[in-house]
């Protein structure tokens, strides 16, 4: 009589393979999808597009220059006494009227200014990281253009981060009207 010998192997589907006749089950003959209706892609996947092209930072840089812009013409015209403050003298209404329309101004034109400015550090940052970067086959023209854009996308942060801390750290004082 002789030794036993060792146990069969495992089966060969336990070694990263699947089992037989496992996977998705295959449409019905004859079945075809609906017109119109392409992969559907997931949130993540679009946004991940967005940000890496191009035209996602400039779409933020857009939008956060208009916002910006909009926000600075709020508190101008916010601000600004008006003329029917000085016919009457002295005004009973216009300066408590004034400056609580001038404070409300403010403090819109701000919140938009700083979304805005927020807008474009986002445009800038992913301009940054995202956009134009040295290959191995990068000219040297092309390489000093990279490195310029980067640069300035730098500077654009750095100086709009202190215009964002200019604005909330900025105490409006409005003088009456007489």
């Amino acid at each position: 009589m002789g030794a036993t010998p060792p146990p069969a192997p495992p089966p060969a589907w336990g070694q990263n393979q699947p089992p037989p006749n496992w996977g998705p089950t295959p449409p019905a003959p004859g079945w075809n999808p609906p017109p119109g209706q392409a992969a559907q892609q997931s949130p993540m996947q679009m946004m991940h597009r967005f940000e890496t092209s191009g035209m996602g930072a400039n779409i933020l840089r857009l939008l956060g220059f208009v916002l910006f812009v909009v926000g600075a013409l709020v508190i101008v015209v916010g601000t600004t006494q008006p003329a029917s403050c000085y016919v009457t003298t002295p005004s009973t209404t216009c300066p408590v009227n004034f400056l609580n329309g001038a404070y409300t101004a403010t403090l819109i034109g701000k919140t938009l200014a700083v979304l805005g400015a927020s807008l474009l550090i986002m445009g800038a940052g992913f301009r940054m990281h995202w956009g134009l970067k040295p290959t191995a086959e990068t000219k040297s023209d092309e390489f000093a253009y990279i490195i310029a854009d980067r640069r300035f996308n730098g500077w654009l942060i750095i100086i709009l981060v202190l215009v964002i801390l200019l604005l909330m750290l900025q105490v409006p004082v409005y003088p009456a009207p007489p």
